[in-house]
């Protein structure tokens, strides 16, 4: 019984990555809405304590330092981001000039169909992707910053704490905003080289129905 519920959990979580690498956009809003309704929880504090114990080991200085690496790696992660944008919109005109030629040389009713499919599929997973990376254009919340920061330091050490594991948090969101849009531009180029393999292939095709 237990070899069968965990062959199941397999199967399961082999189910979900499988669709996470083809709706990747979905999973991403899914998830990045868990975390930041954990981070902005009025209990985030008491969920996270064995982790904030842990930073309690180090020093007040070691976790300015740490926070402020973790606003450098933000600032990152954006720029890495918005790098995503340029190239999705480079992908969309190669898709807009190719999609045209394709679509006209293509004369197998079937094969156009496919085709066709396959180029709506891959605009609507590169767009998917421009919308993500746009998100790094809209400015994410930074902890452990301002005036209310230092108030909060001088009455309690731990708030450096809270602040780190926050931006941590945060910083995660921005990750998975990356690898997401990078699974959106991957599956639309793929489905783009599937529409050029159809468009390859269809003289030979289209021979060999002659004959």
């Amino acid at each position: 019984m237990k070899k069968l519920l965990n062959g199941l959990l397999m199967v399961r979580s082999f189910i979900l990555r499988v669709l996470e690498e083809i709706v990747p956009f979905f999973f991403y809003w899914m998830r990045a809405a868990r975390k930041r309704k954990s981070i902005f929880s009025a209990d985030f504090s008491d969920k996270n304590e064995i982790k904030l114990s842990g930073f309690s080991l180090l020093s007040v200085s070691q976790l300015e330092s740490r926070l402020e690496e973790e606003h450098e790696r933000a600032k990152a992660i954006d720029e890495k981001t918005i790098k995503f944008s340029m190239t999705i919109s480079i992908a969309l005109t190669i898709v807009g000039s190719a999609s045209s030629v394709i679509l006209k040389t293509i004369e197998i009713p079937s094969l156009q169909a496919i085709a066709l499919l396959s180029i709506g599929l891959s605009v609507i997973f590169t767009i998917s992707g421009g919308m993500l990376s746009l998100g790094a254009l809209k400015t994410l919340e930074t902890f452990g910053y301002g005036t209310e920061h230092l108030i909060q330091k001088e009455k309690d050490n731990k708030s450096i704490s809270i602040a780190l594991l926050k931006q941590e948090e945060l910083n995660i969101v921005r990750v998975l905003r990356n690898e997401a849009t990078f699974q959106c531009l991957r599956n639309g180029f793929l489905l783009l080289l599937l529409a050029f393999s159809i468009y390859a292939s269809t003289p030979v095709i289209e021979y060999f129905q002659g004959n």
